[in-house]
């Protein structure tokens, strides 16, 4: 009841979680009149867990509590690596002109229709380009960009 720390551990209070009775089994207990002592070791069990009050939502936010700081330390370092790339982005001034030609060949290829004179793209167009064939179909949006890169 108390949810010591000291006591329960992470992968205990899981496991428990895992033999929370089901609504058929909760319905067949509480009909049950009988002694207690007619029951067999599990259902005993069960009528336990019966008799604490909010058990699912108290064990949920305990194994929460439990598992805490360890999730906020693996998100503390993507938010890290996130933040070291974002600055290295940039920096860089080849992928800024990269993206620059990839905007100006998308709106030259829109022409004067509703996705010309973009303002910018989405990031996932970037997959696209080796996808856009030219008119021969020997090469693809991505090969010319290398090559007008390249000069």
């Amino acid at each position: 009841m108390s949810l010591d720390t000291r006591t329960l551990q992470p992968n205990f209070v899981v496991q428990l979680m895992r033999l929370l009775p089901t609504d058929q089994e909760v319905a067949a207990l509480q009909s049950y009149t009988g002694p207690k002592e007619d029951l067999g070791v599990a259902e005993r069990f069960l009528f336990e867990l019966l008799c604490i009050p909010r058990l699912k939502p108290r064990l949920q936010c305990f194994v929460f509590i439990l598992e805490f700081n360890a999730r906020l330390h693996d998100l503390s370092e993507n938010v890290e690596v996130f933040s070291y790339a974002i600055h290295d982005i940039k920096r860089c001034t080849s992928l800024v002109k990269v993206l620059e030609i990839v905007l100006a060949l998308g709106n030259y290829m829109n022409g004067q229709g509703p996705k010309g004179g973009a303002y910018g793209f989405k990031l996932e167009f970037l997959t696209k380009l080796a996808d856009t064939k030219t008119s021969d179909n020997k090469s693809t949006l991505l090969h010319y960009l290398v090559n007008f890169e390249s000069c």
